[in-house]
């Protein structure tokens, strides 16, 4: 028994040494490791430290590299990655930076005075000192003042300030009027002439037109610059002109008038107009142009060529006694839509519906009227078309003012009505055609006179849209036996002047066709008139969309310089503008 108590103290012996062992070996590992972790820590401080240290010595350097006077606020952070530090300085001449085991001596400029600190520190050089967080003291050499009530120079628009070099410094403020140029002003003193800080450009070109100025514009009440408008001359050899005056333009020929217009020379010929006449396109070459009392000028209607649908005239004087007629010429209205058949007592598929409206022409022609449907009684009456507009549907859309007008749109032609469908009783009785839709109307076409000295107007000017067109034809009546079903109506044609009513439908026993739709009116044409001096009767022109319609009429446009006689005005829209 006893040699086995032996063994099991033997055992437990020898398992307390191991443990022990173990246990060492883990002491030591973990002293290993906390020198390391202290190691790296130290390190890491000692790097922070030292790139605080460094940051310092460049601003040193940089204040003892420069000439003269110097000033500069730095930052020394007051943690480094979170961690607070320390900054003393252990004489004039170090300083100690300290963060936990961490030391750095930076040793200073034996040039510097002063002293360190965390957060902001303003570094200057005077009198080739370098002084850190330095405070003015009067006595001192270099020292005007030690705070900026020291600086009053008794000026209401400066500000007064002492500065870190501890001298007065007196600061303009910006302010308009104060004699002083600051940002953003463009110029002192306000509200003067021909000011100095307003240079501008003494010449420029508009097309063979030289256009001079002075030298300098106006300083405005904001101090902001107000440059002068140019005026414009025709200068003989500037800007391409070939002319100053009509005399440098004579050819020598009895038959021309000689003619300096847009500074080149130009031969002219008088136009006296006592006819009817047809006219078209741009004439130019013009000196006086007289449509007398009595005479006629027809504008040629618009027919998808060049130059037609518009007049435009380039003289130097235009009298209108006369008329000029540009009513209708513009873009066409749409046809009407053909009526649909009756249906047969035979049984046949004649019945039908309507043939909807064409559009009208231009680029806001009214919409053709839909189509009238069959039904299984009576057919359905086509609807009418709308009117043609002048820059927008239907309506008057023009916001330019420029020198554009344009021609009228067309209306819309109206729908056919539907053929009537057969009566089954006892027998079977056709029913009659429908209606045709009526033709929408033409727009008026445009007209322009330019003339360099005067237009009169004591005539007639008329640009309308029109309210006539082609009417849509009636539907067959229906008879009482096989085949006697009545055939729809034509549409009626934008070629001919009727009232635009869509055609009735045929009579019939019993079912019958619908009527056709409307068509409708065009848009006012638009009318320019450009001169020196204007005079102008405001009885004297039209230009409203068919039937006196101001919804979509057209636009007159007027411009002038010295003189304009005008009241109001038959037209969708009115721009007058006076120019310099």
């Amino acid at each position: 028994m006893r040699p086995r108590s032996r063994t099991r103290a033997q055992s437990s012996f020898e398992f307390i040494v191991i443990v022990g062992i173990l246990f060492m070996i883990l002491i030591g590992a973990m002293g290993f490791i906390q020198g390391k972790i202290y190691t790296i820590a130290k390190d890491r401080n000692d790097a922070l430290l030292s790139s605080v240290a460094n940051m310092i010595r460049i601003e040193l350097a940089i204040a003892e590299s420069v000439d003269g006077e110097y000033s500069r606020e730095f930052i020394i952070p007051f943690v480094l990655e979170g961690n607070n530090y320390s900054v003393t300085m252990e004489s004039s001449a170090d300083a100690l930076l300290k963060m936990d085991d961490s030391e750095h001596l930076l040793l200073l400029s034996e040039n510097m005075t002063g002293f360190l600190k965390k957060g902001s520190n303003i570094i200057r050089k005077m009198d080739g000192q370098i002084i850190v967080n330095y405070q003015c003291r009067l006595g001192f050499p270099g020292v005007e003042c030690d705070q900026s009530s020291m600086c009053d120079d008794g000026n209401p628009w400066t500000i007064d300030v002492c500065t870190p070099l501890c001298r007065c410094e007196n600061q303009s403020l910006p302010s308009c009027g104060n004699f002083v140029l600051d940002p953003p002003e463009m110029c002192e003193p306000a509200n003067t002439y021909n000011n100095t800080n307003c240079s501008q450009s003494t010449s420029t070109c508009m097309g063979n037109m030289t256009g001079t100025r002075d030298a300098y514009g106006d300083c405005e009440v904001t101090c902001a610059c107000g440059y002068d408008q140019f005026d414009y001359a025709c200068m003989y050899g500037s800007c391409g002109a070939d002319c100053e005056s009509d005399a440098i333009c004579e050819d020598g020929d009895p038959m021309t008038i000689d003619a300096c217009e847009g500074c080149v020379c130009t031969q002219l010929f008088e136009w006296i107009i006592t006819g009817n006449v047809e006219l078209f396109g741009v004439y130019d070459r013009i000196n006086n142009l007289v449509i007398a009392p009595g005479a006629n000028v027809s504008v040629r209607k618009y027919n998808g060529s060049a130059n037609t649908g518009f007049l435009e005239i380039h003289a130097r004087n235009i009298t209108v006694m006369g008329l000029i007629n540009a009513s209708g010429k513009g873009y066409d209205g749409g046809n009407g839509g053909a009526g649909g058949n009756g249906g047969d007592s035979d049984g046949s598929p004649t019945v039908s519906s309507g043939f909807s409206g064409v559009n009208g022409s231009g680029p806001f022609g009214g919409a053709g009227g839909f189509r009238g449907l069959f039904t299984n009684v009576d057919g359905l009456p086509g609807w009418n078309g709308t009117k043609g507009g002048y820059a927008a549907p239907q309506s008057q859309g023009d916001i330019s003012e420029d020198e554009t007008v344009f021609m009228g749109s067309g209306g819309g032609g109206g729908g056919g009505g539907a053929g009537g469908a057969v009566y089954i009783d006892y027998g079977a009785t056709p029913g009659s055609g429908g209606g045709g839709g009526g033709a929408g109307a033409a727009g008026g076409g445009y007209v322009k006179l330019y003339a360099s000295q005067i237009i009169n107007i004591t005539g007639m000017i008329y640009t309308t849209g029109e309210n006539r067109s082609g009417n849509g034809s009636r539907g067959d009546d229906s008879g009482s036996g096989d085949d006697q079903y009545g055939a729809g109506g034509l549409g009626g044609f934008n070629s001919t002047l009727s009232s635009m009513v869509g055609g009735m439908y045929g009579a019939s026993l019993h079912y019958h066709g619908g009527v056709g739709g409307r068509g409708e009116a065009g848009a006012g044409g638009g009318l320019l008139l450009k001169a020196n001096e204007v005079y102008f009767n405001s009885s004297s022109s039209d230009a409203r969309g068919g039937g006196a319609n101001v919804i979509n009429g057209g636009t007159v446009k007027i411009f002038y310089k010295n003189v304009l006689v005008n009241s109001t005005f038959n037209a969708g829209r009115v721009f007058i503008k006076k120019e310099r």
